[in-house]
Order: structure tokens, then C-alpha cells, then sequence
């Protein structure tokens, strides 16, 4: 159940089809960013490196998640809607 929801949220934050999607691994991809690196430089951005480890979004995922970091069992029980909502609050969508 935790990894089909958390492939959901990835498959949501993801999407191709919502083109003011700003995870910049993606936009590396597309050649729109000189670097796939995360806002907080630890790696690639991804929607799970954001959900669960970007040290720069921690206080923006507290007040949106409940949590600084996640943990990917405790997504199950994070509403799709507070994830949505923290990802236009990151400016992500």
C-alpha cells in the first residue's frame, strides 16, 4: 500500500502533462536548466528527494506535511491534497 501510494505522489508531482512543472531533474532533461541539481545541492531533484530529504524545502514540508523529513512509510498517510499543496507552495506545479 505505502509504495503504491508514494509511486502515485511521484506519478502526480511527475507528470508531463503539467507544464509549469519545475522539478529540475526534469527540466535538465528537456535542456531548460543547466543543472538537475536539487534547490539544496544534494543531488538530482526529485519529487522523492523533495518528499523526503531536500534540507532547503524542510520548513515549507513541515508546515505543509507535518514532518521535515518524510519517511516513505509515513506517506501513506499524508492526504494527496497537503502534498499537492506543498508542491504549489514549493513551486513545483
Amino acid at each position: 500500500m505505502c509504495r503504491d501510494f508514494l509511486s502515485l505522489c511521484i506519478y502526480v508531482l511527475e507528470q508531463d502533462t503539467f507544464q509549469s512543472c519545475s522539478l529540475r531533474r526534469k527540466l535538465h532533461i528537456m535542456r531548460l536548466s543547466d543543472s538537475p541539481l536539487c534547490r539544496c545541492g544534494a543531488e538530482e531533484e526529485t519529487s522523492a528527494l523533495i518528499l523526503c530529504e531536500c534540507e532547503a524545502l524542510a520548513s515549507l514540508s513541515h508546515a505543509y506535511l507535518g514532518s521535515f523529513f518524510l519517511q516513505t512509510e509515513g506517506i501513506k498517510i499524508i492526504i494527496l491534497g497537503s502534498i499537492w499543496k506543498f508542491s504549489e507552495a514549493t513551486a513545483i506545479l
